[in-house]
């Protein structure tokens, strides 16, 4: 089956913009990872007044980060079973 020349056109421009939307959705996870390791270090700087900076304080720390992204990929696979379109979760 050969594809004219509009078809292939068409199929290149979709492949281009499924790999633009994979890149965005890898770069807004790598920001978010980014992002929530720079609030686990600050939050321990915070405590680190009050508490110290031990073993135990960033074990608690990174525990608590840990299950706070835990409960956010629970939420997030609800919504994303609820709504199966990726536009809804982007």
């Amino acid at each position: 089956m050969r594809l004219s020349g509009q078809h292939l056109k068409l199929l290149q421009k979709t492949r281009l913009h499924l790999v633009k939307q994979k890149f965005i959705a890898f770069l807004l996870v790598f920001l978010g990872g980014f992002a929530v390791m720079i609030l686990e270090i600050v939050g321990v700087r915070f405590l680190a007044k009050d508490f110290g900076g031990g073993f135990y304080v960033w074990t608690s720390q990174i525990g608590m980060v840990l299950v706070a992204l835990a409960l956010g990929y629970i939420a997030g696979g609800r919504l994303a079973d609820r709504y199966q379109r990726a536009g809804y979760l982007i």
